[in-house]
């Protein structure tokens, strides 16, 4: 063969050699750069989802505390003296003389003060009630709270009827001391949903006459509204 056609045939083999060798480093570059966005991308997710954990063992945590602070909280107000003078005041009141409503009417005054205080102490509490067992469950003292109102006593033409609500007929037949705590719900006011909805924890623990029997409910409604906000923050991911 030519010197001259080896020569051609040799160039055009070392081109080619050039070319393959060149897309073999192309391709490997490729391909290590996937495998690294692919180990960034995974190591992104496994912080996230620990974060994740980190963060649902907080939530977790904190509702624990909550429920326990709730907890004591109603049996606190069940146990208060003036809670104890007015239902000993009503039990006292066999009739409408003017001595003994003077009396029921005093210790609910005095009552209604310690609650509202009591309220505006802690800014989560939608409501705070007590329900007697009279007139189908009736509401006897009811002060709520609200983010734009504050802390307001309900009128006694506005207090409603709860007997048949379900968190007044489990907690009125519990022992003294025990604690009954809803599913978390929206709030409801004359059987609908309160606008905007409010979600809420209902705890409540029962009140007996000094004979033993019945008297009525002292009821928390726990507004979840600023924790559920908290909770949103804490999921979502870093902006």
């Amino acid at each position: 063969m030519p010197l001259r056609k080896l020569r051609v045939k040799h160039t055009r083999v070392s081109r080619m050699l050039t070319v393959f060798l060149v897309s073999i480093i192309f391709v490997s570059a490729s391909l290590l750069s996937v495998i690294a966005v692919l180990h960034f991308h995974r190591n992104m997710v496994d912080r996230e989802n620990q974060s994740l954990d980190i963060n649902t063992g907080r939530i977790g945590s904190d509702l624990a505390g909550l429920l326990d602070q709730l907890r004591r909280d109603v049996r606190f107000l069940s146990q208060l003296p003036s809670v104890q003078a007015y239902i000993a005041a009503s039990v006292n009141r066999t009739g409408s003389s003017e001595p003994e409503v003077q009396a029921e009417e005093a210790s609910s005054g005095y009552l209604t003060s310690v609650l509202t205080q009591c309220s505006q102490l802690n800014p989560d509490f939608a409501q705070i009630r007590l329900i007697g067992t009279a007139d189908h469950g009736r509401e006897v003292i009811r002060i709520n709270q609200t983010r734009e109102a504050g802390v307001t006593v309900v009128l006694p033409a506005d207090l409603q009827e709860k007997g048949t609500a379900a968190y007044f007929q489990e907690a009125i037949g519990l022992p003294v001391g025990d604690v009954y705590i809803s599913p978390i719900e929206l709030n409801r006011e004359f059987a609908q949903i309160s606008q905007p909805p409010e979600p809420v924890l209902i705890v409540a623990s029962a009140l007996q006459n000094p004979d033993g029997s019945p008297f009525g409910i002292m009821v928390i409604n726990f507004s979840m509204s600023a924790m559920f906000s908290r909770y949103r923050n804490m999921m979502l991911p870093d902006q």
